[in-house]
């Protein structure tokens, strides 16, 4: 019967905690929003590929 059932142990749990400084949203929107600008996409063009592929040459 339940009452000469042995009474289980409550499981322990550990909860594991990543902290994320506060500012670090905004470091990736603004690592975007640099890498998003004219002369860093021209720069970081890999042989041509971005401007060959636009339509428009002057779109990116």
């Amino acid at each position: 019967d339940a009452l000469s059932r042995k009474e289980r142990e409550p499981l322990r749990v550990r909860a594991l905690v990543m902290i994320i400084g506060l500012d670090l949203p905004k470091k990736i929107l603004n690592a975007q929003t640099e890498a998003r600008k004219l002369e860093n996409i021209k720069k970081e063009d890999v042989r041509g590929m971005l401007v060959e592929n636009a339509k428009s040459p002057d779109a990116i």
